[in-house]
């Protein structure tokens, strides 16, 4: 894992004794069959993290394995860590992940773009919603990858505009500390954001007035 030794300190969480914890044990499996068997996951992911087991399942012939699904698994670890195994919202977890993979791993850049400019014209999830969508029984893929987009716009939404620090130290400690979620984002982003509504309202104005790229 030395290629990904600095991760905490690249993706802004810091140095907080992750590496100090244990090994991080990563299982490439032969076919995405075998990874299917031994995970019980859809054949729509490839890639899959286990917390307690500080671990990584994912298969050979995945695309980009090193490059992007490696680097969004252990990002999971990684934030699970730092946030003490207590709940994230899943589109927090799954866009910070994103992000992250994004800054290993370019090659998907081109389609973020194209499912952002769909989001900009009114095809999203509602931000309430998010978290009760089930990505992994999604029957259509553009709307599985719109999801991930959506909530990889997000993310960097609050970091390019807000910064890392709010993030992690306001945002994510408050919500790590047992403050809901529309607590910690007052916490962090008042007078802007004090609720979730007011997140998707500031994101969308965002977005459709700035151009996003990773």
């Amino acid at each position: 894992m030395e290629l990904y030794a600095d991760m905490p300190v690249k993706i802004g969480i810091g140095d907080f004794g992750f590496w100090q914890k244990g090994k991080v044990h990563v299982y490439i499996h032969n076919t995405s069959r075998d990874y299917q068997k031994i995970t019980g996951r859809s054949s729509q992911t490839s890639g899959y993290s286990i917390f307690k087991a500080r671990s990584i399942h994912s298969y050979w012939d995945t695309e980009y394995l090193f490059e992007a699904v490696i680097p969004h698994e252990l990002c999971h670890l990684i934030l699970h860590e730092f946030m003490k195994n207590k709940a994230i919202p899943k589109w927090i977890d799954e866009g910070f992940a994103t992000f992250v993979e994004t800054r290993y791993c370019q090659a998907y850049n081109l389609e973020y773009q194209r499912l952002l400019d769909i989001i900009k014209q009114g095809k999203y999830f509602p931000l309430k919603a998010l978290d009760n969508t089930d990505i992994t029984k999604g029957k259509e893929i553009e709307n599985i990858h719109l999801w991930y987009v959506q909530t990889l716009s997000i993310v960097t939404y609050l970091l390019d505009k807000y910064g890392s620090d709010k993030f992690f130290r306001n945002f994510l400690t408050n919500l790590r500390d047992g403050k809901n979620l529309d607590d910690s984002l007052s916490a962090a982003y008042s007078p802007d954001i004090t609720c979730i509504g007011d997140l998707e309202q500031k994101w969308l104005e965002y977005i459709r007035a700035n151009k996003q790229t990773w």
